[in-house]
């Protein structure tokens, strides 16, 4: 029996199962798994280039309008979403005693997930871009998996997962896809901008559960969700800036030539930079706290007029 042949069946077994009762009912504690392993290092296709360790897997080198960069910047966008879907599934399988609900709300996640990644690698192939000739990683899954401050397969390093998938990196993407659906306009790139912004629509429900689930979790665990915001984001980004170092370090001459691509002004002009959104953050839960939070972490160049206009009241 072929694969195919084996999924139809099972297909088919489970629409009876689904529509016949049975008579015999097991509460569902007795249908949970227990999970057999762990994987820090997600799996990819053989024979795919990766990055250099510490290197940038793409970075704007000439303008957005060359296919080398829309090609990179998609592929980045591609394993970006990957990653989070890698992570949000091992979050649901690692942790079966969870509430049905946070399975459910993890899964409706995950899904989105892989509903963006297929929208990237379909603008890729609509460009005539052959994957196979990209790097691929799992940055950010590895960074985010596991931490030496959280015992392995505890609910606290379920916490530090979530907060830094959707309450940082998701949270940022909040702040910085309007800038990047904006250059997109600018140069022309219709379709691109437009699959960022239903990307961006999406995010919003991404963080309020990210929000949502930590929360709860902090609160039964009685720990401070600002707090640990706070130990999580160091971990994450200090673990990047380390490899980033040493990989600036090996090469001098490499190093001065990628400082100077990134400090050089934008090659189409661009205008835009980002700030706080603070009320597309308020709308997904955050409070005034968090964003001044992310604020003191300097991600974005403008300060939010309504941070001032809270602090001073």
């Amino acid at each position: 029996m072929t694969v195919v042949e084996a999924s139809g069946e099972l297909t088919a077994a489970l629409r009876v199962a689904w529509c016949v009762d049975s008579g015999t009912r097991l509460p569902l504690d007795d249908l949970l798994w227990t999970p057999r392993d762990r994987v820090p290092v997600p799996a990819r296709p053989a024979g795919r280039p990766r990055p250099t360790t510490g290197s940038r897997a793409h970075f704007r080198k000439g303008s957005r309008r060359t296919l080398e960069d829309l090609a990179g910047e998609l592929n980045d966008n591609v394993m970006a979403e990957l990653c989070a879907l890698e992570l949000l599934c091992r979050c649901s399988h690692e942790h079966p005693g969870q509430p049905w609900s946070t399975h459910l709300a993890l899964a409706r996640h995950a899904t989105d997930e892989a509903r963006h990644a297929a929208i990237f690698r379909r603008m890729l192939a609509d460009n005539g871009v052959d994957e196979a000739t990209l790097t691929q990683h799992g940055a950010n899954y590895e960074y985010g998996y596991e931490f030496p401050e959280c015992e392995a397969g505890s609910e606290r390093e379920l916490v530090w997962r979530l907060l830094i998938l959707c309450t940082v990196l998701e949270a940022l993407a909040v702040d910085k896809l309007p800038v990047e659906i904006g250059g997109r306009d600018l140069v022309g790139q219709a379709a691109f901008a437009r699959a960022l912004d239903y990307i961006a629509a999406d995010e919003l429900f991404h963080v309020e559960n990210g929000l949502r689930l930590t929360r709860r979790l902090c609160d039964e665990l009685g720990l401070d969700p600002i707090l640990e915001r706070e130990r999580v984001h160091g971990r994450f980004f200090g673990r990047q800036r380390d490899v980033r170092l040493a990989y600036l370090e090996a090469d001098p001459v490499r190093a001065a030539a990628e400082i100077a691509i990134l400090e050089a002004p934008d090659p189409d002009g661009v205008p835009y930079v980002s700030r706080t959104e603070v009320e597309l953050r308020l709308r997904a839960s955050f409070t005034l706290d968090e964003c001044e939070q992310v604020e003191r972490w300097g991600y974005n160049p403008v300060r939010h007029e309504l941070l001032d206009a809270a602090g001073s009241s």
